[in-house]
C-alpha cells in the first residue's frame, strides 16, 4: 500500500459517494468510511480497504474539522 498515491477518478467518484450523506455532519462520513474500510478487511479484501483509505485521506484533508479527536 503506497499512501503517496494520488487519488484515481475512481477515488474521487468513491468521495462524492460518500459527500452526498454529508448533511448528516462531516464526523458521520468519517465513521462510515472508517466502517467500510472494516468491513472490506472482515471480507479479506485488502485492495478495496486501501481505496478507501485513500478516501479517507482525501476527506480528511478536504474536511480537517471531521479529524479524529
Amino acid at each position: 500500500m503506497n499512501l503517496g498515491t494520488q487519488p484515481s477518478a475512481r477515488h474521487r467518484a468513491l468521495l462524492s459517494s460518500y459527500l452526498l450523506s454529508l448533511w448528516r455532519g462531516p464526523k458521520i462520513v468519517r465513521r462510515m468510511i472508517v466502517a467500510d474500510i472494516g468491513i472490506w478487511l472482515d471480507l479479506g479484501l485488502p485492495a478495496q480497504a486501501s481505496d478507501l483509505l485513500l478516501v479517507l485521506r482525501q476527506f480528511l484533508s478536504d474536511y480537517p474539522e471531521s479529524r479524529f479527536e
